[in-house]
């Protein structure tokens, strides 16, 4: 099998979020090794590219972007969204992408924290850098 071993680092964070329902590893958007699992009234989005790996908020359904949209127009920021409804925080692109799982784990923490926010009072310190608050 051509992924065989790649999914490696994947079954671990699965392991690690056992509360969340992550689908089996499968070929997704632009061709990533990935799983998606709901979070709150979206998907959290858990990929390899190349050796790097990522994660996002992403709505699938409509229901999904309505709840994205209106959870980040909530935290007043809700143009931190992309047009299709996706939410990859820009300090986490380019030089900052990781292939450190323990790292990536870090990240999914934050962004299950993020869609937990009731208020943009609640904002960590950590969070508010990934909104690009000038607060924090």
């Amino acid at each position: 099998m051509i992924a065989e071993k790649l999914d490696a680092p994947l079954k671990e964070i699965m392991a690690t979020f056992s509360e969340l329902e992550f689908n089996n590893p499968k070929v997704l958007d632009a061709g990533e090794l990935g799983v998606e699992a709901n979070v709150e009234g979206t998907m959290i989005k858990v990929a390899i590219r190349r050796k790097n790996i990522y994660c996002e908020l992403r709505g699938r359904r409509k229901s999904q972007h309505e709840w994205l949209f209106n959870h980040f127009r909530k935290l007043s920021c809700e143009d931190l969204l992309r047009k299709d409804y996706v939410f990859h925080p820009n300090c986490w692109k380019k030089e900052n992408m990781t292939d450190d799982t323990n790292e990536v784990i870090r990240r999914i923490k934050l962004m299950i924290d993020l869609c937990r926010l009731n208020s943009i009072n609640e904002i960590t310190e950590e969070i508010g850098r990934l909104l690009e608050l000038s607060d924090y």
